[in-house]
């Protein structure tokens, strides 16, 4: 079994079977042929199944067939030209400590230009929109509403009269009190009240408010003097 006799190699089959024919005519076992070729018994069952891409590399698997041929009695030459043939095989072969160099260019691209960064960047933006809506509806929802008092349109009044009359503008939704006391208003948020004087200091406070807002307070200061003082 040391001696090279040269046996023929059937051309119909892939190396690998080939080489595990030669093997098992010989009464061989893959541990006896480790032991005698120093290759494992792992690395030589890869090249009898062609599963070159589990070896270490191109001049590792050559190194392998040579050591294997010789010890099966084969053409060590004729192996290596079977290996290089089996052109589908030898190209899952990494070459040893060989890398390959892709021959396309790579193009910088400019961050602002990545895909990933604009989708990201939508997302933000669509968030910032969605929190400046939400915080104007809140604003809305929890903002003093507007109120404006036409008559009368002084702070301070001086009057004989026993009663005024108070008309002015708010928001639709908002309510309006004097002193206290719901006053109605139109759809469009007009309200009108007359409202009864004593002789004396008279302190009005017009207020509105909506559901969940504070308060907007306007306050009239009325003096009603005696008929007599005149």
């Amino acid at each position: 079994m040391n001696s090279f006799k040269g046996k023929e190699i059937l051309e119909s089959r892939t190396l690998g079977d080939k080489l595990r024919i030669a093997r098992e005519e010989e009464g061989i076992t893959l541990k006896q042929a480790e032991a005698g070729t120093k290759i494992r018994a792992e690395y030589l069952k890869y090249l009898e199944e062609t599963q070159y891409e589990k070896l270490p590399g191109e001049i590792y698997i050559k190194n392998f067939l040579i050591t294997y041929a010789q010890f099966l009695h084969l053409n060590p030459q004729r192996v290596i030209d079977l290996f290089e043939e089996e052109g589908k095989i030898y190209q899952k072969v990494t070459p040893f400590k060989k890398h390959p160099k892709s021959s396309k260019s790579i193009v910088p691209t400019h961050p602002f230009l990545n895909p990933q960064f604009v989708r990201n960047g939508l997302i933000v933006l669509a968030i910032l929109i969605l929190f400046a809506y939400l915080g104007l509806e809140l604003n809305k929802i929890i903002a003093p509403p507007l109120l404006v008092v036409e008559n009368p349109s002084g702070d301070n009044i001086v009057t004989t009269e026993h009663s005024i009359e108070i008309s002015g503008m708010t928001e639709k939704e908002s309510k309006v009190l004097i002193n206290g006391e719901e006053i109605s208003q139109n759809q469009d948020g007009y309200f009108q009240a007359t409202i009864d004087l004593k002789e004396g200091i008279n302190v009005l406070k017009i207020s509105a408010e909506k559901k969940l807002s504070k308060e907007t307070i306007v306050y009239k200061y009325i003096k009603v003097e005696s008929s007599n003082d005149s």
